[in-house]
């Protein structure tokens, strides 16, 4: 093991203001390092100034790859007792809410055109107000608008795909039911791995009594996204109307994390007589 005499960058800054010209040198170095180790497929994830070391010549030493993984090496996101890998003042959001952590995740932006991301940003916030019935409308016309500027954006299809059913439900004209479906294949077809599609669809079958259906795009979203809340409250809702008690939900949910360790929501699933939140895999 190499031995490196320096000082880490938290060290540096608890110090005092560190110089404008240093710190881009530092940066442009440490984009660097990354880029070298993402190339070789390797993901550091636990990268913050307490893991950099900066040498007496002024090079910066990327320190402890304990938490590093290749993509796809089949390693969990989350350990055993529950808790997402990596330092959370320091983690990415795609780490935070339980995605594996690859290059796309820190270099890859949903879309890149930033109006489409801002109509979408503005799309899902009425999407989640549907108390107010005008809501539904603002939704579909920004979210068709952000589909309409970048139509390979994941995201905007799926939340599309979710705003068309909930004007389904809301008129109950069946010419909304087709269009919910379209939005949501769309955006399987640009990225089946992503969570939000899985759900997307699950909703979508779900209302249509494709149970079965919704049952298996919930048991994928699950598996690409553990934590994931809406997906954990939908399933519970369907685990709920086919009568399953709490050991059933349990197992279930339990069954569809790979570690099998995360909290449920199950005061989603109207079950009153089950404790608010569950302690699965404790």
């Amino acid at each position: 093991m190499e031995y490196v005499e320096g000082e880490t960058v938290s060290s540096m800054v608890r110090r005092g203001p560190v110089a404008p010209e240093q710190v881009i040198d530092l940066g442009i170095q440490l984009a660097s390092a990354l880029e070298e180790a993402h190339s070789h497929g390797v993901i550091h994830r636990d990268l913050k100034p307490a893991n950099v070391l900066v040498t007496r010549a002024g090079k910066p030493k990327i320190l402890d790859f304990g938490l590093a993984r290749r993509p796809g090496s089949g390693e969990s996101a989350i350990t055993a007792a529950g808790h997402v890998v990596g330092t959370p003042g320091y983690m990415s959001p795609e780490q935070m809410l339980g995605y594996g952590a690859d290059p796309r995740s820190v270099q890859a932006p949903p879309t890149s055109n930033m109006d489409a991301y801002a109509e979408f940003s503005q799309g899902r916030d009425f999407l989640e107000r549907t108390h107010d019935p005008e809501n539904i409308d603002r939704a579909i016309t920004l979210l068709e608008s952000a589909v309409g500027r970048d139509p390979t954006f994941v995201l905007a299809q799926a939340a599309l795909g979710e705003a068309y059913w909930n004007k389904f439900q809301q008129t109950t004209d069946s010419s909304w039911t087709e269009k919910a479906r379209i939005a949501a294949e769309e955006a399987r077809r640009l990225d089946p791995d992503h969570p939000a599609v899985r759900y997307a669809l699950a909703v979508i079958y779900h209302g249509s009594g494709r149970v079965e259906e919704a049952m298996e795009e919930l048991n994928r979203a699950l598996a690409l996204q553990p934590n994931n809340d809406d997906v954990q409250a939908l399933l519970g809702k369907i685990l709920a109307e086919q009568g399953s008690g709490r050991g059933q939900i349990r197992a279930a949910v339990k069954g569809n994390a790979e570690t099998g360790c995360y909290k449920y929501d199950i005061e989603a699933t109207g079950l009153d007589t089950l404790d608010p939140v569950l302690e699965i895999g404790n």
